[in-house]
C-alpha cells in the first residue's frame, strides 16, 4: 500500500478524526486512528467505544490496505511539516508504516489491526431520517449549553431531538435552565434522546445535509464524506411542556445587543463564585435597570432601552447561563421578549418563533 495526500488535507481529516481517539485509554489501540485506502479513497477511523468517527478524503493510492497509527504522536508530526504533501506506505512483511514528506522519513510500527475495535454497522432496513446540516448544527448550538455532563451515576447527559415533519426541533435542560430550538424540516416523524457526545461532534461535519437513523444501541449520522456513529445512553428526558408558562404578568420587548452590552458592563462588579445579575422594571415603563453587586467588588447599575407592558417585576439571575444564550440569540436580528409571572417563577426569554430559553431565578431573598 502507498498513499500520496496534501498535508493539509490530511492534518484536518486527522483532527477531526481525533476527537473520538482516546489518548488516555489503558488500552493502547484507542489512542490509535485506522487509516486504510480502498480504490483510490482514505478513510481515517477513531474509536473510543462510546462513539466513532470516520472521514474519508480522495487520494493517489497505490494498492489497498489498513494500518493503525498513533494518533497524537501523527498529529504532532504532522503540524511540523513544512512541505504540501506527504505519502504513507505499508510493508505487510515488516509490519512498519513509513511516512515521507520531502526529505523527512518517519517509520512507525503498525499494532495488530484485529485489534482496532470495529464500528457499529450501519443497519438496513430501518427508517431513515435526512436533515440539513447548517440546521442541524444550529439547533445544537442553541441548545447544547443546557445539556449538563454526565455524572456516570445519576445525571443522564442527553437532549431531545425530535421532528413532526414539517419542524425539527432540540430540546437541552439541566433542571435550571432550557432551551428549545426549532427549525424547518421535512424529515419525517422521529423522537430522539440524543447523547452529549453526538451533539459535539455533529459540529464537525461537514456538507449541506446528514441521514439520521438509528440501531438498538446507536445513532448514526452519515453525509458524503463521514459516518459519525454514537452509543445510545439509558433514560427518558424530562416531559418539558410541563414547565412551559402559558400566562404572564409582565412583558418586556428589547434589543438582544442592548442587553448583552448591559450584562457586560454590570457583570464584571458581579460575585464571582455565584454572578447574580438583577432585572428590574416598573409597570408599562420604558427602561430595563440592570444591577449586579458584591461584597469584594462593589455594586454597579445601568439602564437600558426597552418596552414595559404590564406589571412591574423584579428577578435575579445567573449571569453565566444567560450569557451563553446571549451569545446565541445575539446572532440573530429579531427583538428579544423576556415574560415573567411572578417572582421566583421560570424567566421565558424568547427570540422570534424558533429560539426560547427558559431559566429558574434566584430567589430574591439572597439579595
Amino acid at each position: 500500500m502507498k498513499v500520496a495526500i496534501g498535508v493539509e488535507e490530511f492534518k484536518a481529516k486527522l483532527n477531526q478524526v481525533r476527537a473520538v481517539v482516546d489518548g488516555k485509554s489503558p488500552i493502547p489501540v484507542l489512542g490509535c486512528v485506522r487509516v486504510q485506502a480502498k480504490g483510490g479513497v482514505l478513510t481515517l477511523t477513531g474509536n473510543d467505544l462510546t462513539a466513532s468517527l470516520e472521514v474519508r478524503v480522495n487520494a493517489k493510492a497505490d494498492g489497498d490496505g489498513t494500518i493503525l497509527l498513533p494518533a497524537s504522536r501523527l498529529a504532532q508530526l504532522i503540524g511540523s511539516l513544512a512541505v504540501s504533501e506527504l505519502e504513507l506506505s505499508f510493508d505487510p512483511a515488516t509490519e512498519k508504516v513509513v511516512l515521507k514528506a520531502g526529505k523527512y522519513r518517519a517509520d512507525f510500527i503498525s499494532p495488530k489491526i484485529d485489534t482496532f475495535p470495529q464500528p457499529d454497522a450501519l443497519p438496513v432496513d430501518v427508517p431513515t431520517f435526512t436533515i440539513g446540516l447548517p440546521t442541524l448544527k444550529q439547533l445544537v448550538d442553541r441548545t447544547i449549553f443546557c445539556v449538563p455532563e454526565s455524572d456516570g451515576k445519576y445525571i443522564v447527559s442527553v437532549a431531545l431531538l425530535e421532528s413532526t415533519g414539517e419542524v425539527v426541533r432540540m430540546v437541552g435542560t439541566d433542571g435550571f435552565k432550557l432551551a428549545i430550538a426549532e427549525g424547518p424540516s421535512n424529515a419525517g416523524q422521529f423522537k430522539y434522546h440524543l447523547p452529549k457526545t453526538a451533539m459535539t461532534l455533529i459540529r464537525d461535519l461537514s456538507g449541506e445535509s446528514v441521514v439520521v437513523t438509528e440501531s438498538d444501541s446507536a445513532f448514526f449520522f452519515s453525509t458524503a464524506t463521514e459516518t459519525l456513529v454514537v452509543r445510545k445512553v439509558a433514560g427518558d428526558f424530562v416531559p418539558y411542556q410541563r414547565i412551559l408558562p402559558t400566562v404572564h404578568k409582565t412583558e418586556i420587548l428589547i434589543q438582544t445587543a442592548s442587553l448583552q452590552g448591559a450584562l457586560d458592563r454590570t457583570l464584571p462588579l458581579a460575585d464571582l463564585e455565584e454572578p447574580r445579575i438583577e432585572f428590574s422594571v416598573a409597570a408599562n415603563a420604558s427602561a430595563l435597570v440592570i444591577k449586579a453587586a458584591s461584597s469584594e467588588a462593589g455594586f454597579a447599575a445601568d439602564d437600558i432601552e426597552a418596552k414595559v407592558s404590564g406589571e412591574a417585576a423584579e428577578v435575579m439571575l445567573n449571569a453565566d447561563h444567560l450569557s451563553a444564550f446571549l451569545s446565541e440569540a445575539g446572532k440573530c436580528e429579531t427583538p428579544l421578549v423576556v415574560r415573567i409571572k411572578e417572582a421566583n417563577t421560570v424567566v421565558d426569554f424568547i427570540v422570534g418563533t424558533d429560539y426560547r430559553f427558559l431559566i429558574m431565578p434566584f430567589s430574591l431573598a439572597k439579595k
